[in-house]
């Protein structure tokens, strides 16, 4: 997948999965299985937290499947479109 495919898949509404359990975290986790030796997140603010680069995240192999996850999971573009970001 393209970084464009990317950012019109986060740019859909989400479903809502009626899952149990922090939704955060398992945005992360499905990360992390594309950085098995880095870090996923990349910072925090009062009440978000932003991941990896989109481009990084990309180059890493995410899949269409685990990015509709993600946005599914509460994960959104920031504002300026570099990053992942969801709300604490």
């Amino acid at each position: 997948m393209n970084e464009e495919k990317f950012r019109e898949i986060m740019k859909e509404d989400p479903v809502d999965l009626n899952l149990e359990g922090d939704e955060n975290l398992m945005g992360f986790n499905l990360l992390a299985k594309y950085f098995p030796k880095g870090q996923v997140i990349e910072g925090a603010g009062h009440d978000v937290i932003y991941s990896k680069e989109v481009d990084k995240i990309v180059k890493a192999g995410i899949t269409e499947e685990d990015a509709i996850m993600l946005r599914n999971l509460g994960f959104i573009l920031s504002e300026d479109g570099d990053y992942l970001e969801t709300y604490a």
